[in-house]
Order: C-alpha cells, then sequence, then structure tokens
C-alpha cells in the first residue's frame, strides 16, 4: 500500500525543513557505498515447486554488496568513507 500526502509548503516552511533533514543528517556516521540486493532462485530439481510457472522461485535471498578499493580497503580510492 503506497499512501501519498500532499501538502502546500511555503518557500520559508520548505527551506527550514531542508535545514531541519540536513542538520539530522550531519549528526550520522560515515557510511561506505553499498547495494542491498534481493535475490530469487531455482533449484533446478523438476519435482520442486520452483520449477511450476509462476512460481518466483527459493528466496528472497538478500545480499549487501559494497566495492573495494585498494588493498581490500572498503572506503574506495582516496581512503573515504567508514570501514564497516
Amino acid at each position: 500500500m503506497v499512501v501519498v500526502v500532499w501538502e502546500q509548503w511555503s518557500d520559508g516552511d520548505l527551506e527550514a525543513e531542508r535545514r531541519r533533514v540536513a542538520d539530522s543528517l550531519a549528526g550520522l556516521a560515515d557510511f561506505a557505498p553499498a547495494s542491498l540486493h534481493e535475490e530469487w532462485r531455482r533449484c533446478g530439481k523438476p519435482s520442486c515447486r520452483c520449477a511450476r510457472a509462476g512460481d518466483p522461485g527459493h528466496g528472497p535471498r538478500h545480499t549487501l554488496v559494497r566495492r573495494q578499493g585498494p588493498g581490500g580497503d572498503p572506503a574506495g580510492p582516496g581512503g573515504h568513507g567508514a570501514r564497516v
């Protein structure tokens, strides 16, 4: 279910909200760039439910993928970012 709320914001209210969000983000720890992937797979057994047409397969399996920089440094080139 998606709920969409439309509000009218004045320029001053919008700027105050932008400032509030920016200030709240400033207090967070550093993040390492990453992606969260969801995967559904088929096992290959002909008698398994995943072999039926329309079945999504086994899952979901979630994997966090992040790039590694030179020398295995997760911060990436330049050494910026947090180690996870």
